[in-house]
């Protein structure tokens, strides 16, 4: 892996071993994602009580749909970024904009 000197707290790396097999990688990087996304969330000094039902809210979709977020853009549209602004990752909505902006 390519190090830049930066580290997100969200960063994958961070959370799932380099070098391990993983026996069910989908689930890995799908517990590893939401471990990541908890991290970002206490790094912005968001409160235990505010992020446990988020996670909980995202574990129970999954096991309701039973697809993890990359498996379908119908299910799950707010992991998809809209085609224009995969083109042009600025976008209209800015870098920050992305970060909240909710799917229309």
């Amino acid at each position: 892996m390519v190090s830049l000197g930066l580290t997100a707290s969200g960063a994958v790396y961070l959370v799932l071993p380099a070098g391990v097999v993983q026996l069910n990688p989908e689930r890995a990087v799908f517990d590893g994602m939401l471990e990541g996304w908890w991290r970002q969330q206490r790094s912005w000094l968001s409160r235990e009580a505010t992020i446990k039902p988020r996670l909980a809210l995202v574990r129970r979709f999954a096991e309701f749909t039973g697809l993890y977020p990359w498996q379908s853009r119908q299910v799950w549209p707010a992991f998809h970024p809209p085609a224009d602004d995969v083109a042009d990752p600025a976008g209209p909505r800015g870098l920050a904009g992305r970060r909240t902006a909710w799917p229309s």
